[in-house]
């Protein structure tokens, strides 16, 4: 079983139906409301054309308001449940909201955030757990994107010397513990305070101790799938935090837009969000 869900972005009701009648499917959603229901795959494949069609966002007279327009996804109805990502459908996300007031031109900004449903998908995160030789401290690495991309970021921690220093070349992050060591917290705030670094991985104290030894190069491992982009009015975001309901993200400065608003585009695998988003020009 798959779940259709729906998000009315425009001012009027929209109501959907299995119009071929085949089943007495009726799916009614108020302005600004977001509902799901279970459907069956014939269904969704049945309704997706005109489910694609209500994606266009259609205007007044005077384009200051959306009269019909909706965001939609299907999602699978249990976790376990991943025939929809065999087939293109289930799984996928949903972007809901852009949560800040409004974007600025030609800027550039940081901390942005978008929320959703779905948005890993059936995509996962590579991780690597990495201990001491007494296995008495650990640090604990997850990629900050999902995909097969992950499991090409590398973690080495070299030999102590001076003050703990993090540095990045390509997908590898370099470790240097302190003299007489560092523990695993004061690691894992030191990743996660790289400008390079974060940007690759999220760092935790997996167990609390103190490294003081170098640990050979170890490859994040368990990434599944293509990865995942996030562009604003067709510019590439850097992602810094995808959760399953919300997204971290910074934008480059030079963005233009002709008007109130531009559009704020999520793709996962073949399933593309569109949000649209405010700014300020």
């Amino acid at each position: 079983m798959l779940k259709l869900q729906i998000q009315n972005v425009g001012e009027a009701t929209v109501v959907v139906k299995d119009l071929e009648g085949y089943t007495d499917f009726v799916m009614e959603v108020e302005k600004g409301a977001t509902k799901s229901k279970d459907v069956t795959n014939d269904l969704v494949q049945r309704m997706a054309e005109k489910l694609k069609a209500l994606e266009t966002l259609q205007w007044n007279a005077d384009g200051s308001l959306v009269l019909v327009g909706i965001r939609w996804s299907v999602l699978a109805s249990d976790a376990g449940d991943d025939r929809g990502m065999v087939e293109g459908l289930a799984g996928l996300p949903s972007l809901n909201e852009y949560q800040n007031a409004d974007y600025s031109t030609g800027s550039g900004e940081t901390d942005l955030i978008a929320t959703g449903t779905g948005l890993l998908g059936n995509q996962v995160k590579a991780t690597k757990n990495i201990a001491n030789v007494a296995a008495d401290a650990q640090v604990d690495f997850e990629a900050v994107n999902p995909g097969a991309p992950g499991n090409a970021i590398s973690v080495e921690f070299i030999t102590p010397a001076s003050t703990l220093a993090v540095t990045v070349a390509a997908s590898k992050i370099s470790i240097r513990p302190a003299s007489g060591g560092s523990t695993a917290a004061a690691i894992a705030a030191a990743v996660n305070g790289d400008a390079s670094a974060k940007l690759l991985v999220q760092a935790t104290e997996g167990v609390a101790g103190t490294v003081n030894e170098a640990i050979a190069e170890q490859w994040l491992a368990g990434g599944i799938g293509s990865g995942v982009s996030l562009t604003m009015n067709g510019t590439a975001c850097v992602l810094t935090e995808v959760l399953d309901a919300q997204l971290t993200f910074d934008v480059p400065s030079g963005i233009s837009a002709a008007s109130r608003l531009v559009p704020l585009e999520f793709r996962n695998g073949p399933h593309v969000s569109r949000l649209t988003v405010p700014v300020a020009v």
